[in-house]
């Protein structure tokens, strides 16, 4: 991608496309003006997979975009910590998790004129006692010094990372993860949260906590019941990647921006993290005529520890075609579970997740899966392999799908738990006859002022006939020409079913300098570009 105003230095790298660009200004001396030093770091995050003994070379490349101010980098290796935001800090020392010491670096100070990118080549090297998910930060730290005669001089130092995860695909790997401390919050009384979201609006907020040893994408599901039992919301429970450290403790969120009626509710949380078992904490709370919420007792929920592989099947196969699959049932428990096989349709809805429930516009394969027997027992601490037979009809075309779920019979789980909880979904392409096709149908910049987050939201409609996992990357002009930065697209699934309407956001944490700024997102499906937009914002 061309990027005008940029000059490259020969024999030096290209950024790629997932660079963090920070802009600092540096107080020379009293007498001095502000000048400006704009870097540019990439990738964000390296994940590497290795095994115990093994060395793996990496890169990073660090570029200077000021167009007028030469700098000097220095380049380190720092341990990581999270916050309860779930943000990557860099911090002092080696903790538990850390690989800051495997990895070494070929050069540590780096002298970079107006333009110029220069690749910093990394070596990692894992010990042979080395298990489950290690982390750290490959360092860029620049700044300049005021030297003035009068005592307003200082010296001011910034700090970027790029993120290294490492996971140990042998040796012992530990998955713990529990979600606890459930909470409601209005915003009510906090003027700034009311002007942002109505007086009316509260959030219900969960800890979770990784007490592994290797860090877990963890997904949740927020569902509030009437006391009756029956379903009122079902929403998303997250923070940004959902990503939690080793020892690291994670606040996740979801924000209502109305109050139920007045009654009594519960609050079920409920953690996927890879693990046998979901993690699931329930609160009851009421809400008073006068409108008041009035939080409850807390509880953990006990859960059947099943695993179901895989997951999900991607499949092809032809009208009039018979296909055959297997899924492997774990029982963990030291009791035999006895398990009934629901067929139940797949659906989406706009954050992305898949439901079991009907939608039109979505063909379903329910009645053409055979599953014998559909209603078995596994014994304590074994596994069973169930066939799966899929008769494709003559006259079928385009894509199917539908949901398998393994209903433990006792238990306290809810069934909307399980159905997302203990099941493998089905897609299903009828070749030869799919169509890719994606529209943007919205797309919106939006930041709350200077070096505060910019949040680039759109949505993305599938008007083929088949699934579709899409890639995209806005990158940020300066109006007056020059590249700025570009953010992608994070999460492992950007899977869009047929019909579906999906929501995204890039978000890009490190903000801008005021000014205006020409904003254009690229949408691919696969290798192709699918889709393109630009938009104009300013910051002040």
């Amino acid at each position: 991608m061309k990027r005008p105003g940029l000059v490259f230095r020969p024999h030096r790298s290209h950024v790629g496309a997932a660079g963090i660009f920070v802009t600092v200004l540096v107080l020379l001396s009293p007498a001095a003006a502000l000048a400006q030093q704009s870097i540019m770091v990439s990738p964000q995050v390296t994940q590497l997979e290795m095994t115990p003994g093994s060395r793996k070379a990496f890169e990073i490349v660090v570029a200077n975009a000021s167009e007028t101010s030469p700098i000097v980098v220095h380049i380190g290796v720092s341990s990581i910590g999270q916050n309860e935001r779930g943000d990557y800090r860099m911090v002092k020392g080696e903790n538990e998790w850390s690989c800051a010491s495997w990895i070494t670096v070929n050069q540590t100070t780096v002298s970079l004129g107006p333009g110029e990118v220069v690749p910093i080549r990394c070596l990692i090297q894992a010990p042979f006692t080395a298990g489950g998910g290690r982390y750290a930060a490959v360092t860029v730290a620049f700044g300049n010094t005021g030297r003035g005669t009068a005592p307003l001089s200082t010296s001011f130092e910034y700090m970027l990372g790029s993120y290294v995860e490492v996971t140990m695909v042998s040796g012992f790997s530990r998955r713990s993860v529990s979600i606890s401390n459930l909470q409601i919050i209005p915003v009510r009384g906090n003027r700034t949260l009311e002007n942002r979201y109505g007086d009316d609006a509260f959030f219900i907020t969960a800890e979770v906590e990784n007490s592994g040893n290797i860090g877990l994408l963890a997904e949740a599901t927020l569902r509030v019941r009437q006391q009756k039992g029956l379903l009122q919301r079902e929403v998303p429970l997250g923070t940004g990647r959902g990503m939690v450290l080793p020892g690291a403790t994670v606040k996740y969120r979801s924000l209502f921006t109305e109050r139920p009626p007045s009654g009594i509710y519960s609050a079920e949380a409920t953690l996927h993290y890879g693990g046998y078992k979901p993690a699931i904490t329930k609160m009851v709370f009421s809400v008073t005529p006068q409108g008041e919420i009035v939080p409850g007792r807390v509880e953990a929920v006990e859960t059947v520890g099943l695993g179901i592989t895989p997951a999900r099947f991607d499949l092809r196969a032809g009208p009039g075609s018979r296909k055959t699959v297997g899924v492997t049932i774990h029982n963990v428990e030291a009791y035999p579970v006895r398990i009934a096989v629901s067929r139940l349709p797949l659906s989406q809805i706009p954050d992305g997740r898949l439901v079991a429930k009907e939608d039109p516009a979505i063909m379903s394969c329910v009645d053409w899966i055979e599953v014998d027997p559909d209603t078995f027992e596994v014994e304590p601490n074994t596994r069973k392999r169930l066939r799966i037979s899929i008769n494709v009809p003559p006259d079928a075309e385009g894509s199917a799908y539908s949901r398998l779920a393994f209903m433990p019979l006792e238990t306290e789980v809810s069934r909307e738990t399980m159905e997302e909880a203990y099941s493998t979904d089905i897609f299903l392409s009828l070749v030869p006859d799919v169509r890719e096709g994606i529209e943007v149908t919205a797309f919106d910049v939006t930041s709350e002022g200077r070096f505060k987050p910019v949040a680039c939201t759109f949505k993305v409609k599938n008007t083929g006939n088949t699934h579709v996992d899409i890639e995209a990357v806005a990158q940020i002009n300066s109006t007056q020409g020059p590249a700025v930065k570009e953010v992608q697209l994070k999460g492992r699934d950007t899977r869009i079913l047929p019909g579906v309407t999906r929501t995204f956001s890039i978000l890009d944490r490190q903000g801008l300098e005021s000014g205006a700024y020409n904003v254009e997102l690229m949408i691919r499906v696969g290798k192709k570009r699918a889709a393109y937009e630009t938009r104009t914002f300013s910051i002040r």
